[in-house]
């Protein structure tokens, strides 16, 4: 009988092991037009995007907006992509000034903010100022004033009849020029770079007559 023997050669088997330490992972960042710091106009739109590179799969987003974390529907001006990849403020009133932060995360292992926070500013026009008042009136002026009006620049006086419009940087201005026992009606406007919401009601008052000394 003959005899086989059979030698078993053990190989031994090589396993990589790749091990991504948290600390290698870059965090997010805001890739919007935009710089850190950014004001825009009242009821514009502004699209911010987060992104990430060098990750070691597939991150989910979400937005921070001063600490407090934005949850959909909560805000019907902020409005999410599919991904939340992409945060929208739509027609941006001053409720959505801020400062938001992206934050990246995946399967609960990585947790990342934004390495820089992005402050929105929107600036809305000034509020419509109460009717103005007149005082001392002569056949040819009258001093007009009013109350003013938070974070306006300036204010434009119209008077009609000669819809003449007028700058004034404070809240008072005398006009000259007018015609005696003549009815007027002054309305004010408040404007910062963001415009104006519209004139006030407006006030009627008359001149006063020329006094003629006959000798």
């Amino acid at each position: 009988m003959l005899c086989h023997s059979t030698t078993l050669h053990h190989v031994p088997l090589l396993v990589t092991l790749s091990l991504v330490l948290a600390s290698s992972v870059p965090p997010p960042t805001i890739q919007s037009t935009p710089t850190s710091t950014t004001t825009i106009a009242w009821k514009t739109s502004l699209v911010l995007t987060c992104g990430t590179s060098n990750w070691p799969g597939t991150p989910t987003y979400f937005w921070k907006k001063n600490g407090n974390t934005i949850y959909p529907n909560t805000d019907s001006r902020l409005v999410f992509s599919d991904t939340k990849q992409k945060l929208t403020l739509r027609n941006a009133t001053k409720s959505q000034s801020g400062e938001y932060i992206c934050i990246a995360t995946e399967s609960d292992a990585y947790l990342f903010e934004s390495s820089e926070a992005l402050t929105i500013t929107v600036i809305e026009p000034p509020a419509i100022p109460p009717a103005p008042s007149a005082t001392n009136i002569t056949s040819s002026s009258l001093t007009a004033s009013w109350t003013g009006t938070e974070d306006a620049q300036y204010y434009i006086v119209t008077i009609n009849p000669g819809d003449v419009d007028t700058k004034s940087a404070l809240p008072s201005i005398t006009l000259s020029g007018l015609r005696p026992f003549t009815l007027y009606t002054l309305e004010v406007s408040a404007f910062n770079k963001a415009g104006s919401r519209g004139a006030s009601p407006s006030t009627s008052i008359r001149t006063g007559t020329d006094h003629v000394t006959v000798a």
